[in-house]
């Protein structure tokens, strides 16, 4: 038993060292992320990133096509505001009744990148790309950085690969499920610039923003899960210790003595 005791106090140390250099590289990039934006959020104010932006916009519709425009508002579609909503209502509820309840309420979190995404293009207050600079394929109102499909989406389908990464036991389907959620967030942001409805700069924004507010969701629901399994974990060795010998009896005296 005191082995057992021994053995369960070194790995619940170990997992607690590893979730402080954890944290600490979290930090880290949370950091770098947030410098990235501050630069950009500085850059866009001057017509020095104009050029560029315009290069990969005229280099991304130089093979437009009517089955092209399709599959580009197709894809714009699944990160409108309204569609994002409906899935998120759909998918928390989907984590509330497998027994996620954290998984629920931080997927509902996710659906404020929207509004968090209003409030940043307030404060940069950079206008969308015009039809004298590039073809304006799918017209848009507001402003433009960061781009909102490209944050709101970053953060609900990255939540959703990051739920997939956790919870499914099996590699493979885990792979599939994140990486098919991921690319569709990276599809999303790149149909705004075929569109052109962004920037590239306006997307790098996006993805910068959208990865700072999804790193801290992650970091909350590996502190939540972390508890779940620490406890989940160290209830099984311990019930092993005492139930997984038989008890032995030996007659000493006319009577059964047992023995652990």
């Amino acid at each position: 038993m005191r082995a057992v005791t021994r053995r369960l106090y070194q790995r619940l140390a170990r997992l607690q060292h590893l979730a402080r250099l954890r944290q600490a590289r979290a930090v880290l990039f949370l950091g770098l992320l947030f410098g990235l934006f501050l630069a950009l959020s500085l850059g866009v104010r001057s017509p020095a990133l104009l050029p560029l932006d315009q290069r990969i916009t005229h280099w991304a519709q130089s093979a437009r096509s009517p089955e092209l425009d399709f599959l580009m508002e197709g894809l714009t579609f699944l990160g409108n505001g309204g569609t994002l909503v409906f899935l998120g209502a759909a998918a928390a509820l989907w984590f509330w009744r497998g027994g996620h309840r954290w998984g629920a309420l931080l997927c509902l979190t996710t659906l404020l990148g929207m509004p968090l995404n209003m409030l940043l293009k307030e404060v940069v207050h950079r206008p969308r790309p015009s039809a004298d600079a590039v073809s304006v394929v799918l017209p848009a109102i507001g402003l433009s950085f960061p781009s909102g499909h490209t944050m709101a989406s970053t953060m609900f389908y990255g939540f959703l690969a990051l739920m997939a990464w956790y919870h499914l036991r099996e590699r493979p389907r885990r792979v599939l499920w994140a990486s098919l959620f991921a690319g569709i967030a990276l599809l999303i942001s790149l149909s705004r610039i075929y569109l052109g409805a962004h920037w590239f700069s306006d997307v790098v924004g996006g993805w910068t923003a959208g990865l700072f507010f999804l790193l801290i969701l992650a970091e909350v629901h590996k502190l939540v899960a972390s508890r779940e399994v620490t406890a989940g974990a160290a209830l099984p060795p311990v019930r092993q210790a005492e139930t997984g010998r038989q008890p032995k009896s030996r007659e000493r005296g006319g009577r059964g003595v047992q023995t652990r």
